[in-house]
């Protein structure tokens, strides 16, 4: 589970997790609405790498996202 302070004016956060640090080896893009996430299907004794960003509503934009957080890597152990 990951989970994020909640960023002023956020609609919802988009979440990567991948196998590198650069989110080329099976990237995965999820969309959230709140500040926590779990995801079940990861396989154990592996490293994974993980960023979040938060997108806000503009009007006359449309949703614009923030930066990319800084990469953590995290490695599942059961």
């Amino acid at each position: 589970m990951c989970s994020w302070k909640k960023v002023s004016g956020a609609k919802f956060y988009s979440v990567q997790i991948a196998l590198n640090r650069k989110f080329t080896k099976q990237n995965k893009g999820i969309k959230v609405l709140g500040t926590k996430y779990t995801r079940y299907s990861l396989k154990k004794n592996k490293s994974y790498y993980v960023r979040i960003r938060a997108w806000r509503y503009v009007s006359g934009q449309g949703f614009v996202a923030g930066k990319w957080s800084a990469v953590k890597k995290i490695k599942i152990v059961r």
